[in-house]
């Protein structure tokens, strides 16, 4: 058997041999019982609706959103599709709003002042303002 094929017959997870049944994902094999979730161990895979990866680390849907989803600056809620990044932090469209009570101007290609015009960080606590 050549080096290639042995490497095939090897678990990705324990870097054992696969004698029998195993499963596929992201083009890896794997012992049944090995095909879980990287941070709560939860088993993925058959019978599980989705397995996700990220640098070669398995997920269940659950801790993948938690752990690796951007967040809104603003709202903290998950992004999906479109964000702009703003202060270095990703923003929804619809969060990224001047803070004067009055005003409903969303802050896209505009300088965007934050706190008064001070010059601190933002954070999610402080206003901003077009």
């Amino acid at each position: 058997m050549s080096s290639e094929e042995a490497a095939a017959d090897v678990c990705a997870t324990c870097g054992e041999a696969i004698k029998g049944q195993f499963v596929m994902a992201f083009g890896r094999k794997y012992h049944e019982s090995h095909l879980v979730c990287s941070e709560c161990g939860k088993a993925l895979g058959v019978g599980s609706a989705s397995v996700y990866e990220h640098e070669g680390r398995l997920y269940c849907q659950e801790d993948y959103d938690r752990k690796l989803m951007q967040r809104c600056a603003k709202c903290k809620v998950e992004i999906i599709g479109e964000f702009f990044n703003v202060f270095d932090m990703p923003w929804h469209k619809d969060c990224l709003m001047c803070s004067h009570e009055s005003c409903t101007e969303v802050l896209i290609g505009q300088d965007i002042y934050y706190e008064s015009m001070g010059v601190h960080p933002y954070s999610s606590d402080k206003p901003i303002y077009c």
